[in-house]
C-alpha cells in the first residue's frame, strides 16, 4: 500500500512539473514562462500625403441670387413672372488649399465638384466652371488653367444637384486657386416665384484619393505632421508584460528639411499616457539618420506596458533663403522605427 501511495505521488509530481503549474488549496495558478526577443514594436511612416492632406479639404463657392440679377433685392422678392436672363460671367473667388507650399504635381487621385441650384428657377446648360492657378512670389497673379467643366444639362430649380468628376493625375496644383463661372443663364419662370434670403446656388468640391508625386515648399515655412501606429508587447494571443531591456529607436529623416520629432504614448482608449520622446530633445538634420536608446527601468515599466499606440508628430523647419523652394518627392519619407531587445513574462 505504501508502494502504491508513493507511485501516485510521483505521477502527480511529474504531472505538475509538465504543466509547469502551481497546486495550492484554492486551485491551480496558471503557468508562466519568461521570454527574450529582439525585433520591431512600432513602425512610423510619414508621407507626402500627411504633409498636405488633400483628402481632408473641401471648398464652397456661394452664389446668392441679388448677384445674378439686380431685380431681387439680398432679403428675397415674389413675383408674377420672372424674365430670362444671361451673364457672361461671374465675380472670381479665390481658395487657399494649404499655406507654405508653391505647387504639388499629383500622382493620381480626383477634385468632386457638386454643383446645388437652390433657386426657385431653372439654369440653363452651357455653364463653363473653370479653376486657374495663382502664381508669383506674393500668390496675387493668375496663372495656368488647370481644368474646366461645362454643364451639359438644365439644373432644374428647388436644390436639383448634378456632380462632376475629374482626373487629377499628372495636374500641377498651386497652393492658391481661383474659380471662374462663365455663361450663366435661365430661362426665367411664366408663373409666380418667390425668392428668399437663402436663393441662390452653390458649388462644392473636394479631393479624393489624391497620391503626391513632388510639393515644392516655400522658404521660412514650417509644418506640423502626424502618424498614429499600434505598440504593444504582446504577441498574438498570449498576453505579456515587458520586464526589462532596451529600446532602439531609429529615425529616418528622408526630407530635405531639418525635423523635430515628438513621440506620445496612448493607452487602447486613445488617452495620453505621456511622452516617449519630447519635442526639442532630438533634432534630425535634413536627409539624415539618427538613433536613440531608451533602457527600460522602473521610471517608464508601468508606461510602456500600459501603452496600444504610439502617435508621432514632426515638426518640418525650412532653413532655406528666402525665395529658395524646397523640393519633396515621393521618396521623402519620414520613418520613426522602435526596435526592442526585452525580456519578457509571457501568461497563457
Amino acid at each position: 500500500m505504501l508502494k502504491v501511495w508513493h507511485e501516485l505521488a510521483l505521477l502527480v509530481l511529474v504531472f505538475c512539473t509538465v504543466l509547469s503549474c502551481n497546486f495550492n488549496p484554492d486551485g491551480v495558478n496558471p503557468p508562466s514562462w519568461k521570454s527574450s526577443f529582439i525585433g520591431p514594436l512600432a513602425n512610423s511612416k510619414i508621407t507626402l500625403e500627411d504633409l498636405l492632406d488633400f483628402d481632408s479639404l473641401g471648398f464652397n463657392y456661394e452664389v446668392s441670387a441679388s448677384e445674378l440679377s439686380n431685380q431681387i433685392p439680398p432679403g428675397g422678392a415674389t413675383f408674377p413672372l420672372f424674365p430670362p436672363f444671361s451673364l457672361p460671367s461671374l465675380p472670381p473667388d479665390t481658395f487657399d488649399i494649404a499655406e507654405g507650399f508653391q505647387y504639388a504635381i499629383f500622382d493620381s487621385g480626383e477634385i468632386v465638384f457638386e454643383f446645388i441650384n437652390n433657386l426657385p428657377i431653372t439654369l440653363n446648360s452651357g455653364q463653363i466652371i473653370s479653376v486657374y492657378s495663382v502664381v508669383g512670389p506674393n500668390r496675387n497673379q493668375l496663372g495656368d488653367k488647370i481644368f474646366d467643366f461645362k454643364l451639359e444639362d438644365n439644373l432644374e430649380a428647388g436644390g436639383r444637384a448634378t456632380t462632376i468628376y475629374s482626373d487629377f493625375t499628372g495636374l500641377v496644383v498651386s497652393s492658391r486657386l481661383i474659380i471662374q463661372i462663365d455663361t450663366v443663364s435661365s430661362p426665367g419662370s411664366t408663373t409666380p416665384v418667390t425668392f428668399d434670403s437663402e436663393s441662390g446656388f452653390e458649388l462644392t468640391f473636394f479631393f479624393r484619393n489624391i497620391k503626391v508625386r513632388e510639393v515644392g515648399v516655400s522658404a521660412g515655412n514650417s509644418f506640423v505632421l502626424g502618424d498614429t501606429t499600434p505598440f504593444t508587447f504582446s504577441s498574438g494571443t498570449i498576453p505579456s508584460t515587458l520586464e526589462s531591456g532596451i529600446l532602439k529607436l531609429r529615425l529616418r529623416n528622408g526630407i530635405p528639411l531639418n525635423i523635430d520629432l515628438n513621440l506620445d504614448l496612448y493607452d487602447e482608449h486613445m488617452e495620453r499616457l505621456g511622452s516617449f520622446i519630447e519635442a526639442g530633445q532630438n533634432i534630425i538634420s535634413a536627409s539624415d539618420t539618427s538613433t536613440i536608446t531608451v533602457v527600460v527601468d522602473e521610471n517608464n515599466l508601468d508606461l510602456l506596458n500600459n501603452t496600444s499606440f504610439l502617435v508621432s508628430s514632426v515638426l518640418l523647419e525650412d532653413q532655406a533663403v528666402q525665395g529658395d523652394t524646397v523640393i519633396i518627392n515621393s521618396d521623402s519619407l519620414v520613418r520613426a522605427k522602435i526596435i526592442g531587445e526585452v525580456d519578457v513574462d509571457l501568461v497563457k
